[in-house]
């Protein structure tokens, strides 16, 4: 029998931003990231990164902990699937999964796109969002102006009282908009009855985690006005999705929170599957956390399945990594870093 031995590095970066990032919760000025490298017995590299987040009680230093703790079975050659059974969904089994997916191209000399598609050529330049972060209505207003005609903005809210004159500000300089708001948890269902009641008509297209996660029973037969409602902190793995069915319209799909493109795509079948029994069909987004494109990558690939797509994330970066992703006039283009034969 053939034993496969690898060797796995796991190391700690700190990416700093060219602009400070605020949402509900925090703001940042740097990030911080996990970046695991496996090593085949030929040499060749796979490699992966994940962004611990607090909101998920993460800290570099608890998801490289849960690394190390499994790498025995890594080094042993655990596979995509095995490792679903080792790590939870999160930080650390997204680090890893992609790690493996890089692997697994290098060493059959091919694409990820390829293995993913079971298809040659190249995936697809896509649209994405472009995130105006939380500040003063005017602030924002003033970035929004940055942002392509066409490109659907993502709108950070705090949860608090001038919430409704940030969309106002920006939905008057930006009146040809798509707008997305995203909340963070920042509201309790009686704030956020308020502030639907003074949104401008037809000016905001769908609102991300209003509510705290706990809360997402209160959500359930609100009038919305016709805004859709996306989870978020809410949706983590396909159990959630079937859980959260009948209270949200759009499902984001983050793989850092699910563990890997390999449960991400357990997730998106899983709302095909509820799609072929439901009137009104689930929608979907893939989303990500600030990181470098080593993360966007893997997520990039889900993209091409999905109705939203939000991956800026590198986007902040004072420096993105070599061969990452690029933007250009509200589109993004696949890099070359992650997933590529060598």
């Amino acid at each position: 029998m053939l034993v496969v031995m690898n060797k796995l590095n796991i190391r700690k970066e700190s990416l700093p931003l060219h602009t400070p990032f605020g949402i509900s919760r925090s703001r940042v000025s740097a990030v911080e990231v996990i970046v695991v490298e496996i090593e085949d017995e030929s040499g060749l590299k796979g490699w992966g990164e994940c962004r611990p987040y607090a909101r998920y009680d993460e800290t570099p230093e608890s998801v490289t902990k849960q690394i190390e703790n499994v790498s025995g079975s890594i080094e042993a050659g655990v596979s995509r699937r095995e490792l679903m059974n080792l790590l939870p969904a999160g930080a650390a089994r997204f680090a890893v999964d992609s790690a493996l997916w890089d692997l697994e191209a290098k060493q059959k000399k091919t694409s990820v796109w390829d293995i993913f598609l079971n298809e040659g050529g190249t995936a697809p330049a896509l649209p994405t969002m472009q995130t105006v972060g939380l500040d003063t209505p005017k602030t924002m207003a003033k970035e929004s102006l940055k942002i392509p005609k066409g490109q659907v903005i993502k709108i950070k809210l705090g949860g608090d009282s001038i919430d409704s004159e940030r969309i106002q500000a920006i939905h008057t300089v930006r009146p040809d908009a798509k707008l997305v708001v995203d909340a963070n948890e920042g509201f309790n269902i009686e704030t956020f009855k308020d502030f639907l009641s003074k949104l401008p008509e037809g000016s905001v297209h769908m609102i991300e985690q209003p509510l705290p996660s706990k809360q997402d029973s209160d959500l359930k037969g609100l009038d919305t006005k016709g805004v859709l409602l996306c989870g978020d902190e809410s949706i983590h793995t396909a159990e959630d999705i079937i859980a959260k069915q009948d209270i949200y319209d759009v499902m984001n799909i983050k793989l850092d929170k699910s563990g890997g493109l390999t449960h991400g795509m357990d997730m998106l079948q899983t709302i095909q599957d509820i799609n072929k029994t439901r009137k009104q069909p689930l929608q979907t987004m893939v989303g990500c956390m600030v990181s470098s494109s080593l993360s966007i990558q893997p997520a990039f690939l889900l993209s091409q399945f999905v109705e939203y797509i939000d991956l800026d994330g590198p986007w902040w970066l004072k420096e993105d990594r070599a061969g990452g992703v690029s933007y250009a006039n509200g589109y993004m283009n696949s890099g070359s870093l992650w997933g590529e034969p060598l």
